[in-house]
């Protein structure tokens, strides 16, 4: 939003990009948090496995740090593809009211939003392996999927509109 706001010739679109800007900063704030969080979670599943194994509440310790790890190991990829897709389905809104001299600088940001989002949901599918409750599975695994089908669409949606304009 900053190659178009107060540009010459887009001014009147100052207001969309200017909230378009706010919200996509925040976003972006959190998605740099949760990056620092995925490795503190991929820490604590490493951490947990290393738990004694001595006695048999040794191991059901060890199994509940484990179940505990992983399961926070889901969440966060999760969390991550949720603020991807909430920024993708702002590059609507810019693509439609942006500089189109930005074309090429909006068309690399969705390509990384997209690699995010699949990113995310590998992590999200790789844990759910170690995962022993359906339940669970089937819940995450709607979560991620509803987001993978609509960020896809999205997706053909913007590539659709940029291969037109460029």
């Amino acid at each position: 939003s900053n190659l178009t706001y107060n540009k010459k010739g887009y001014q009147h679109n100052n207001h969309i990009m200017s909230k378009i800007g706010v919200h996509a900063q925040k976003l972006k704030k959190k998605l740099v948090v949760l990056i620092d969080k995925d490795t503190e979670a991929f820490n604590q599943i490493m951490s947990a496995y290393r738990l004694s194994k001595k006695t048999d509440k040794d191991k059901e310790n060890r199994n509940k740090a484990i179940l505990q790890a992983t399961k926070h190991a889901i969440d966060i990829p999760l969390s991550i593809m949720e603020k991807s897709s909430e920024l993708l389905t702002l590059m609507n809104e810019l693509i439609k009211y942006g500089n189109k001299n930005s074309f090429s600088d909006g068309a690399v940001a969705i390509e990384l939003l997209i690699a995010s989002i699949r990113g995310g949901h590998y992590n999200v599918k790789i844990n759910l392996k170690d995962i022993d409750d359906s339940k669970y599975i089937h819940s995450i695994t709607k979560k991620a999927d509803l987001i993978i089908d609509r960020a896809s669409s999205d997706y053909k949606q913007l590539l659709k509109i940029i291969n037109k304009e460029l």
